[in-house]
């Protein structure tokens, strides 16, 4: 083998080296853009999930109740309050069977019950009556309500006085 086909072998196999280490790296860099484009898919599965999720809510309301003392007068009432950000229809109101007592006013229940019409930022409240003897000071309340997009949705709480 003379000099010239030597030089033309070594340039082969260097060649072949170099083609080599290009293959394995572009081997790894395929892997990793492979790995993020799977990472990207599954963000913007999740960014799809949470847009529907923040679409469905904008349907849907948050009512919230509390018991409120009017010292001025002596009186009581629970207070419905929407937190939501769509109107509330159709809101039932009334007292789980845990509780050991009844404070409401029947007459304000019957007027109030179903209440038509709560807008978000808006409450309306039921009159109550706390005798002295009445010792609990836990209730467990039930509101039932039709949300903006027809659905309807019910939540117990506990309120305390």
């Amino acid at each position: 083998m003379n000099n010239f086909e030597i030089i033309t072998t070594l340039i082969s196999v260097l060649a072949v080296v170099i083609s080599t280490i290009s293959l394995i790296r572009t081997r790894k860099q395929a892997k990793k853009l492979m790995e993020y484009e799977r990472l990207h898919a599954e963000v913007s599965r999740r960014q799809l999930a949470e847009m529907d999720e923040v679409k469905s809510q904008k349907n849907k309301t948050s009512l919230v109740a509390e018991i409120e003392h009017y010292p001025e007068n002596h009186a009581s009432s629970f207070v419905i309050m929407n937190n939501g950000i769509s109107d509330a229809t159709n809101i039932y109101f009334s007292l789980t069977e845990e509780n050991e007592s009844n404070p409401i006013v029947q007459k304000s229940l019957e007027n109030k019950t179903p209440y038509q019409l709560l807008r978000p930022g808006e409450y309306y409240d039921i009159a109550a009556s706390f005798p002295i003897n009445i010792k609990q000071q836990v209730f467990n309340i039930c509101l039932r309500w039709s949300n903006a997009d027809g659905t309807q949705s019910n939540e117990t709480m506990a309120v305390y006085r």
